[in-house]
């Protein structure tokens, strides 16, 4: 076998902003008996507050009767496309076995550190430079 093995476990620091452990919590949320949509709605609100640009929580199975369907709550913004999706999104998958049968609950996070590409700062120029390239331009023409 290998010698000398050793695991490091580190806590995760913000909660609320991995999907994974939001999707966990919401199932067992449900498991306890917590209606889904106050459940969606409260770790919906959340995750926004814990400073997260977007989230989207979808629950789907057996919610209302016999037929599967399911709920999809958003708030933020959510991106689904482009090349930029795959780093910005926490994307989780959780599976709960409840009386009616398996829901399925779906956490996607907007990370708030995103870099996105429609988002533009504006940089402040100082108020000497922008004289001297109005002085410039006045003598161009």
């Amino acid at each position: 076998g290998l010698e000398n093995v050793s695991i490091t476990v580190s806590p995760v620091i913000n909660p609320d902003l991995n999907a994974r452990v939001v999707a966990f919590r919401i199932a067992r949320a449900l498991e306890k008996g917590i209606p889904f949509r106050r459940v969606m709605m409260f770790m919906l609100r959340r995750v926004l507050e814990s400073g997260a640009l977007g989230c989207e929580i979808v629950i789907s199975g057996k919610l209302r009767g016999e037929r599967a369907s399911y709920e999809k709550l958003r708030g933020g913004r959510v991106y689904k496309a482009g090349d930029v999706v795959d780093h910005i999104l926490d994307r989780a998958v959780a599976h709960v076995l409840l009386k009616p049968g398996v829901y399925g609950v779906e956490v996607v996070i907007v990370k708030p550190a995103a870099q996105l590409p429609d988002r533009v700062v504006l940089k402040d120029i100082p108020s000497s430079e922008v004289e001297k390239i109005r002085q410039e331009l006045g003598e161009a023409s």
